[in-house]
């Protein structure tokens, strides 16, 4: 029997989804697996492997049962009685030569009962006092001569604990470590994994670092197995980093082994184990799905039982056989099993979706995975402009998410829930403010009702979800809903910040900021200031920190906190934070003009603004002009994405001209704005008539200026008319 623990010096690392895919492989292949979670402060294996069906182990006492009955007692309980039976993935179409997977549970989870005896147990003074070496290495002895297992996989805790401290050195055979690409993440990993460097030195445990959540590379669309040059290059600078001497010598770390776990954006929605993916012939994978398998096989090695099953996979499944086993032998299968086992890499997003759609009709196993795909398409949609497109993806994927939960008898479904809010934002931007205001309720009742059963997991996806409802009350008018729902996500980041400050300080920083918004909307502008400067406190520690990720929230942050200066009559401040955003987004630019383009121009404008206000007319008047320009760039390239962009720096550049003198060319670039405007009204009123009106104002001043009064009046009374609409519905 084989222990392996699975750790992570700090939370958010993919840890216990990579735990639950090599459980799932290893039984498919006909391995007997037994997964112990050992993370009782914050448990979560039995959500990874059991999905919507957690619930059937709800009854389930878990570890901690087994141990306070083993402690109570003074004899070792048959483990049988403590665990919970999770079904093979049977996508593999062949016999599995009698693998299973028996999940141990932490315990009865969700449920107060748990919390109390989780106190009871008081695990980690346990640990510390040395108790609790005995009682779990009784544990794994039993569990050996009860269930026979070939491999024990645990899911321990984060941080440096005593009861980690147990599990790394007194329980395992090999330990898998995994960590973000982060300063804290990387120092604090190689810190554990060298106080195991004595142990390791004599041959157990073997050591193995996992840098997880790594950006994928074009190049692995055609890559498949094989990995990149940058994934050489990084696995070998991971290794250099962990192996450099330390002090003493003994605690110096040799021969460890580096592995990689490829982000992938379908983790932001849903976790999924990957077998099914492997299972289907024909289907590309993404990166993400052969780390796992290569993580799978390093740990299952290559015994004769794999062996075994791998010939059997041959006729059905080539390419799962050549990740689990490399054979020779597949050759000879022919063009169809090479093109299988090397993906000539994912098919444009419509053509997937054209696929599956084609599947739904007849295999409602399809659907889905048409449903997610959906969602993506109409994010990719939004991205390039084409807000229609993308609001008709949203709708179809939030009636699929629907109808699938109402098959599978539930009313509380996370995909519908993130579906609904995919569904709202696209509907917030076609100006159907009072649709995507319903849509955000719903998901947010279905992320609290899911939040109350699983907070863990669910917690941070209905602070999300609140932070968008408060955006969509606030454009339904909705002043003080908008404050109170902002306000209650503010409070549950402060509490996922408290137990998980690495995970959840970005999305914190994100919510006070539009916390700020809100209590400026509402007139409190002292409050604003403060809430937007603790958000810049907040991300400029994470630039310092992650530069590459964080800067641009930064900027983004500084943008709103000139803003904030300015309402609160502190125009230096406003311009000092305007002039730095200004600088960052210059540099963002520099080294990619494609992301960070529009920021800039739209940074630009703002300091136009802010340079008006000290009475820098000339100085407003550049900077608009520069944004102006960017924005007619951008525009050029794709009107339907940054025409509204133009349109608004027009009508600014229209006032600046004017304050300098410049009435012709005032009126010159409010009238291009009115007829930029005039047609986005004419496609999408809803979105766009509030903005023709403001420019229609504009356009009666200047005319008035140049001396037109029955143009000026004309353009005057077109507003009013709009005005009165709006006002009407």
């Amino acid at each position: 029997m084989k222990t392996v623990v699975f750790y992570s010096y700090k939370g958010g690392t993919g840890r216990t989804l990579a735990l639950a895919n090599v459980a799932t492989l290893a039984a498919a292949v006909g391995k007997r697996v037994v997964v112990i979670d050992m993370d009782l402060e914050a448990p979560g294996t039995t959500y990874k492997l059991l999905g919507a069906d957690y619930g059937q182990a709800s009854s389930c006492r878990g570890l901690v049962g087994y141990l306070l009955d083993m402690i109570e007692s003074g004899e070792r309980p048959d483990p049988s009685g403590y665990l919970v039976p999770v079904p093979i993935v049977a996508e593999l179409g062949v016999e599995t030569d009698g693998g299973e997977l028996l999940l141990i549970p932490a315990g009865r989870v969700p449920s107060a009962g748990y919390f109390g005896e989780l106190r009871r147990l008081n695990f980690d003074a346990r640990a510390a006092d040395g108790s609790a070496v005995g009682y779990m290495r009784g544990v794994l002895e039993q569990i050996e001569a009860s269930l026979a297992p070939e491999l024990v996989l645990i899911d321990a805790r984060t941080g440096i604990t005593n009861s980690n401290s147990l599990a790394l050195s007194e329980l395992a055979d090999e330990v898998y470590a995994f960590y973000l690409d982060l300063p804290e993440q990387r120092d604090g990993t190689r810190m554990v994994l060298r106080s195991l460097a004595p142990l390791a030195r004599a041959g157990h445990p073997t050591l193995t670092a996992v840098l997880s959540r790594v950006p994928a590379e074009s190049e692995h669309s055609q890559a498949g197995w094989t990995q990149t040059a940058g994934d050489r290059e990084r696995l070998e600078s991971t290794i250099a980093f962990l192996e450099q001497p330390t002090t003493p010598t003994e605690f110096t770390l040799e021969s460890v082994t580096a592995l990689q776990l490829h982000h992938h954006p379908n983790l932001v929605v849903s976790e999924e184990l990957v077998l099914p993916r492997l299972a289907k012939p024909g289907v590309a994978l993404y990166p993400l799905a052969w780390d796992y398998a290569r993580l799978a096989r390093q740990i299952l090695g290559d015994d004769p039982l794999l062996a075994k099953v791998t010939k059997r996979l041959k006729k059905h499944q080539p390419h799962l056989a050549a990740v689990l086993a490399d054979d020779p032998d597949l050759r000879a299968l022919g063009t169809r099993a090479a093109a299988e086992l090397k993906p000539a890499g994912e098919e444009p997003l419509t053509a997937r979706i054209a696929t599956y759609r084609a599947a739904a009709q007849h295999d409602p196993a399809a659907v889905p995975t048409l449903a997610s795909l959906l969602v993506s398409l109409s994010q990719a949609e939004r991205e390039v402009g084409r807000r229609q497109e993308a609001l008709d993806a949203a709708n179809e994927a939030a009636t699929l998410h629907r109808d699938l939960a109402v098959r599978g008898g539930t009313t509380v479904s996370p995909n519908l829930a993130a579906a609904l809010n995919n569904l709202s934002n696209r509907l917030s931007d076609s100006g159907d403010r009072t649709g995507a205001l319903a849509a955000i309720e719903e998901a947010v009742y279905l992320y609290r009702a899911l939040a109350e059963t699983n907070p863990a997991e669910s917690t941070p996806d209905l602070a999300m979800s609140l932070n968008n409802l408060s955006t969509c009350r606030s454009e339904t008018g909705d002043r003080a809903g908008a404050l109170q729902a902002i306000e209650e996500a503010v409070n549950l980041y402060r509490g996922l910040v408290a137990t998980n400050p690495a995970a959840f300080t970005p999305d914190l920083a994100n919510s006070l900021h539009n916390l700020s918004n809100q209590l400026s909307e509402t007139g409190d502008r002292t409050g604003a200031l403060a809430a937007i400067e603790e958000a810049v406190y907040l991300y400029r520690a994470l630039a310092e920190t992650n530069p590459a990720e964080s800067t641009p929230d930064l900027a983004m942050s500084l943008n709103n906190l000139s803003t904030c200066r300015s309402e609160t009559g502190d125009r230096a401040g406003a311009l000092q934070a305007i002039e730095e955003a200004v600088n960052l987004y210059r540099g963002l630019v520099a080294t990619s003009p494609a992301a960070f383009t529009p920021d800039l121009a739209a940074s630009l404008h703002n300091l136009s603004n802010q340079l008006s206000e000290t009475g820098d007319r000339v100085g407003a008047l550049e900077a608009i002009q520069e944004a102006v320009d960017l924005r007619r760039e951008l525009a050029r390239a794709n009107p339907a994405a940054f025409t509204p962009d133009l349109a608004a720096s027009l009508h600014n550049l229209s006032i600046w001209r004017s304050g300098v003198g410049d009435r012709v060319g005032a009126l010159e670039a409010i009238q291009e704005a009115v007829d930029l405007r005039r047609e986005l009204a004419r496609a999408n009123p809803a979105a766009f008539a509030p903005d023709l009106a403001a420019s229609l104002n504009n356009l009666s001043l200047r005319l008035q200026e140049t001396g037109d009064r029955v143009g000026a009046l004309e353009a005057a009374e077109e507003a009013r008319t709009l005005y009165r609409s709006l006002v009407d519905t």
